[in-house]
């Protein structure tokens, strides 16, 4: 209630007569301690989030991305009753349903949980004729399971959805917005996976060519998909596939062992969610992205997943990028990661070839 109450401390107390006859020549100064004195308000919440990214070693870009997601970005949504006060109820509200963010796909609701909706949002460039049923992928964003928006992986969608696939990127539940572990996160994709595949007929989709992607724990997500069994929504209808028939990895998380990514959050059923700890012959063809400066994901990790698809006669590629660190895919290797999933895609009959390449 106070840092709530004294992050929306009128400007109007600030620029009254009460400061004095020199405000404007302090104004500057006066508006520096509103915001220092609004951050120290609200300290009590940030701290934790803040020591939850310097044990995962996020990078600055990462950070920065989720609190603007997750806090300025809410702070405008609130409303003001006539008083001209903040009105708390908004603010609660805006942090469920912060996944309204701008977007240009088609929203649905997957799945209910308590007060919760889940929303996915469909990319298509056109609506396809009733016979015709396209390949279609689901991302699901990347956070450290703490927070993240489906808005990472929208421009992947534009690119795939003009190709000629139906693209779909899914919210799921994170730590920050709902008090989620790992676990509830994979169920989520797997209930995202399971609807899509549900709904392929209303979605124009082809039921056997539904590919899972993601990125960081996003990646995570997709892969568990592709891999894990038994992580699933009590009441769900089990007769529809949750697994994918092809995954798309951007720096993955997908070692949960004892010296691998977020170990000490899942300890208690690593062997259960950790991709590396459950790969079969079953698991689909995998396209993985990394960048050499990874600190997050070895590339020692990455070269050891490939060689145990393989050892299991699977397919698996990786693609290395150097200097490039945690989340590169979105930014300086955008175009080179985007031309490469469009070559995995192809040979895997879910594109026809770019004749652009």
């Amino acid at each position: 209630q106070f840092a709530f109450r004294c992050s929306r401390v009128p400007t109007t107390i600030l620029t009254s007569g009460l400061l004095g006859p020199r405000l404007h020549t302090q104004s500057i100064g006066i508006v520096l301690m509103k915001i220092v004195l609004c951050l120290l308000a609200t300290l009590p919440f940030n701290l934790p989030v803040l020591a939850q990214k310097f044990e995962e070693e996020l990078s600055f870009e990462t950070t920065l991305d989720y609190f603007k997601d997750h806090h300025l970005l809410l702070a405008s949504n609130t409303t003001e009753d006539s008083k001209g006060q903040a009105t708390e109820k908004t603010w609660s509200k805006k942090r469920i349903t912060k996944a309204e963010a701008p977007h240009n796909g088609t929203k649905h609701i997957y799945k209910t949980i308590g007060e919760i909706d889940l929303p996915l949002y469909v990319f298509q460039a056109q609506q396809p004729p009733a016979d015709d049923k396209r390949p279609a992928i689901v991302f699901f964003f990347g956070g450290g399971w703490s927070g993240g928006t489906p808005s990472q992986f929208y421009p992947q969608c534009d690119y795939l959805a003009k190709r000629g696939m139906v693209a779909i990127s899914a919210e799921y539940r994170v730590k920050s917005r709902n008090g989620t572990s790992p676990l509830e996160c994979v169920k989520d994709g797997n209930s995202a996976v399971r609807w899509v595949r549900s709904h392929a007929d209303k979605l124009g989709i082809d039921p056997s060519k539904l590919a899972a992607g993601g990125g960081s724990a996003g990646g995570h997500v997709a892969a568990a998909t592709g891999t894990t069994k038994g992580i699933l929504e009590k009441g769900e209808d089990v007769s529809v596939s949750s697994k994918p028939d092809a995954l798309v990895l951007f720096n993955p998380v997908y070692d949960n062992g004892p010296k691998g990514y977020g170990h000490s959050r899942v300890k208690d059923y690593w062997k259960q969610i950790s991709p590396m700890h459950n790969l079969d012959k079953e698991t689909p063809p995998t396209i993985v992205f990394l960048g050499t400066k990874d600190k997050l994901i070895p590339v020692a990790t990455a070269k050891k997943y490939r060689l145990l698809m393989k050892e299991g006669g699977v397919r698996s590629e990786l693609f290395l990028y150097k200097e490039q660190a945690h989340g590169f895919f979105n930014t300086s290797k955008y175009d080179e990661t985007v031309k490469e999933m469009d070559r995995f895609l192809v040979s895997l009959g879910f594109l026809a070839e770019n004749l652009k390449d």
